[in-house]
């Protein structure tokens, strides 16, 4: 898998990386300042691709999970892009509301 370097600003990516229903881009996230539960975190997904997301506890699974649905600001994944289908979820919360279903296992 090839690196994307992270430019701070991923706009337009429907184009670019088409392929790629999901990217996680650099993201770091804390909910205390000073301590990061996700630190340099990037990947892709490319269409078609099953995800798993294992680790122990407190290894950042529901934090990586939040930031793929919108559910985090910028106060908590204060660095990095998150782009489902194109769309950048940390700017347009909406239009990824009408993309995509989320149930969590509780």
């Amino acid at each position: 898998m090839s690196e994307i370097k992270a430019s701070g600003k991923i706009d337009n990516l429907k184009d670019k990386y088409s392929d790629f229903s999901l990217i996680l881009d650099k993201a770091y996230a804390s909910y205390e300042k000073g301590k990061n539960i996700l630190e340099d975190i990037s990947f892709r997904v490319k269409k078609g691709d099953i995800l798993g997301i294992i680790g122990g506890n407190g290894a950042g699974k529901s934090t990586i999970l939040r930031a793929m649905t919108g559910q985090l600001d910028r106060k908590i994944l204060h660095k990095g892009n998150v782009i489902i289908t194109g769309i950048n979820v940390l700017k347009n919360k909406e239009e990824l509301i009408n993309k995509i279903g989320y149930v969590p296992q509780l």
